[in-house]
């Protein structure tokens, strides 16, 4: 289920994507429309665009890659989606260390209040 809302979200970011082509597309064909002294500004504009279009079909790349190791079982996050009881079982560790993070972290220091607090020294 979690995997195929992320192909929802791939395919979503390939739209996404060719509708930014085709802005840039129409910008680039009107730029003759563009008053000369402006000419300068809406190229450079183009050009952060097209730029920002590339990185977002990297981005999509990448996350299309890992959403097909998720399929196959892949990882981590493909594992706890998979495997109940290890889900359970960091749900579990999550929040032991919640409640008593010193058995993680150790105790604090005999000299200090379990808040943080100094306490005063005994006499």
């Amino acid at each position: 289920l979690a995997v195929a809302g992320g192909e929802a979200l791939g395919g979503q970011a390939v739209l996404l994507a060719e509708r930014a082509r085709r802005a840039i597309g129409a910008a680039v064909k009107a730029l003759d429309i563009v008053p000369a002294p402006q000419r300068p500004r809406v190229r450079a504009a183009i050009a952060r665009m097209q730029a920002s279009a590339r990185r977002l079909q990297a981005a999509r790349a990448q996350l299309a890659d890992v959403l097909r190791r998720m399929a196959r079982g892949h990882g981590t996050l493909a594992r706890m989606l998979g495997d109940r009881e290890l889900a359970d079982d960091l749900k579990r560790a999550s929040k032991d260390l919640k409640e008593r993070p010193w058995r993680v972290l150790g105790k604090p220091p005999r000299d200090r209040a379990p808040s943080g607090v100094r306490r005063r020294p005994s006499k």
